[in-house]
Parts: C-alpha cells; structure tokens; sequence
C-alpha cells in the first residue's frame, strides 16, 4: 500500500487509470445431436401429406419407380454463444439404407431451407428396414411434401422451400454403415446468421437435383436408437466473443 503525507501547501496527489486487455478467445467446439436437439423427417412426393418425423430412418433421393424423398433437418443452436464467430460446420449422417439394385452413387445438396415445419411423429418407432421410405402417416400441422404444417401452411413450392444455391453437397455410394459429410463456407455461413438472428432457423433440406430413379438413400434419425448407430450430428467450430477484463494502474 502506498502512503503519502501532506504538509503546508505541497500535496500528492493520486490519479487512477483504467485500462482493458481483451484475452484472444480460443476455437471452441460442440456436437448438436440427439432427439431432443435435432428434428428430422421426410418428403415423400407421391405420397404427398404423410408425415415421417418419428421413423428412425429419413431418406432422401428417388424411389426405383422414380418418386423423390426429401430429407428435413434441424438442430438447435443455443449452445453457441451469441455473438461467435463460427469458423466451421459440419453435418453427419450415417446411412442406413441404400437400393441394392439402384445407383452406385449419388450427389445429395443441403440446401438451407426459407419456412418453417413441424417435425410430427408419422411412423413412430418404425424401424430403418420397416418400409418406411414408401410413405408415412397422415397428421395435421406437420410437415409433408405438400405443406410445413399440414391443413395450415402448404410450402411456396411443393416439396419444400429453400435456398437455391446449396449450403454443401457430398457424393453418397452404397456404403451401408458408413458416414457422409456435408461441409464448407455455404453451411457455416448459415449457421452463422441463424445464430446472429438474420436468418431463421428453419434448418435444412437434403435433395437431389435432379431426380434420378433408384438414386434414394436413407440415413439413421435422431429417433435411432443408439444401438444402430450414431444419429446425425452438427458439428460446430466457433470463436466465443472475447470477454474484456479491467485493469488499473495507480499513478501519483
């Protein structure tokens, strides 16, 4: 501690300046997944309101008599601070199902979609191989080919409405248990301005463009138990704002 004394007219006097460091904040990074984060279904085109948010398989591609299926996904983001910075993302699924006699491969674009849904619980605990890439449940106010909410909100376009331009696109071959990535600038752009609040968070949409037959796949859904393996899971690399800290220094 300092002490200073005064006498006659000669006086010390002490001045206080603050200062603030701000500390470089370090790359952090989460996995959303799970049924409680994650809400997936699928679009089926020739079977145009039913709904399959409870199957454990979501599929995407055509069907060999040529019908598309589309996959929706979304996952919450509220483990990522407001205001970070992400500098990566990623989307795994696991596939589960692929037509033996269909494509040996295919390119599936995720695509950030611009309305909103509801996930519904069509075909609930049907299992991957229970013949759920035929078609679901009819059930109003969820999502379906024709609408977001069925009886309520129909899509812009049927068959979903999003961006044009794909957030990330992958090559799928017919590896059965195997994982497929969906990565790159597009996708952490999106998941940068569904944390900043300047796009929704409607999620995406898995599709193939253009349709071809016997090109569908399906993957393992957040309602797979874990025994089939890992459900699909949004990896996120981000840079939390950086926390000034205050300081002083003591001047006379």
């Amino acid at each position: 501690m300092r002490h200073l004394t005064m006498s006659g007219t000669a006086a010390a006097a002490i001045c206080a300046a603050a200062f603030f460091s701000v500390a470089e904040a370090a790359i952090e990074q989460v996995v959303v997944t799970g049924a409680e984060s994650t809400e997936d279904t699928t679009l089926y085109q020739n079977a145009a309101d039913e709904n399959a948010g409870g199957w454990q398989a979501v599929a995407s591609g055509s069907t060999l008599a040529g019908f598309p299926r589309r996959t929706l996904i979304r996952f919450d983001l509220d483990v990522v601070p407001s205001g970070s910075t992400v500098s990566s993302a990623q989307l795994d699924l696991r596939l589960a199902i692929a037509a033996a006699a269909g494509s040996e491969e295919t390119t599936l674009t995720l695509h950030r979609v611009t309305s909103d849904w509801a996930e519904g619980t069509g075909l609930a605990g049907l299992a991957p191989m229970g013949g759920g890439g035929q078609g679901g449940d009819v059930l109003q106010g969820t999502a379906c080919w024709s609408a977001g909410f069925l009886g309520t909100s129909a899509w812009t376009t049927p068959g979903g409405d999003f961006v044009e331009t794909p957030s990330a696109a992958t090559l799928v071959t017919l590896g059965v248990g195997e994982d497929f990535a969906w990565t790159g600038e597009n996708l952490v752009a999106d998941v940068q301005a569904m944390i900043d609040g300047t796009a929704p968070n409607y999620g995406w949409i898995l599709v193939e463009e253009p349709d071809s037959a016997g090109s569908g796949r399906a993957f393992l859904s957040s309602e797979a138990p874990a025994n089939l393996g890992p459900a699909p899971r949004l990896t996120i690399g981000f840079e939390p704002t950086p926390v000034p800290t205050e300081s002083y220094w003591i001047l006379n």
